[in-house]
C-alpha cells in the first residue's frame, strides 16, 4: 500500500482496499486528514472484505489513507498514504522520495 498517483482535474481516481484477518472493525478512509463525506467509515463484516471508492481529481495535490480502526477504538492498521498529483522523484533504489514544500 502506498503509491504516487497524477490525476488531472476531472480524472476519476477509482480505489479498492481489501482488508483481511479484522473483522469486527472498522476501515477508516481520510483524505487530506479529514474524515468529511464521502471518506468515512466502513464496518469490516467479513473475512476478507473489499471496499471501493471513487473520487473525483480536482488537479491538486491530497493524499488519501485507509486505517483499520479495532472494536476497542484502538488503531489496529495505519495505511501508507496515497499521494495525488505530488511531485515525487524516484530513488536509484526504487524508493520515493516527496517533497514536503507546498
Amino acid at each position: 500500500m502506498g503509491d504516487v498517483l497524477h490525476a488531472p482535474e476531472g480524472t476519476q481516481v477509482n480505489v479498492n482496499v481489501r482488508v483481511a484477518g479484522c473483522r469486527g472493525a472498522l476501515l477508516r478512509v481520510s483524505l487530506d486528514n479529514q474524515m468529511t463525506p464521502p471518506w468515512r467509515l466502513e464496518k469490516i463484516s467479513d473475512d476478507p472484505q473489499s471496499f471501493s471508492f471513487a473520487w473525483l481529481s480536482d488537479g491538486r495535490y491530497h493524499w488519501f489513507r485507509a486505517d483499520v480502526i479495532a472494536s476497542d477504538g484502538k488503531l489496529q492498521l495505519l495505511g501508507n498514504p496515497i499521494y495525488l498529483n505530488d511531485q515525487a522523484t524516484p530513488t536509484a533504489a526504487g524508493f520515493t522520495t516527496h517533497s514536503c514544500r507546498r
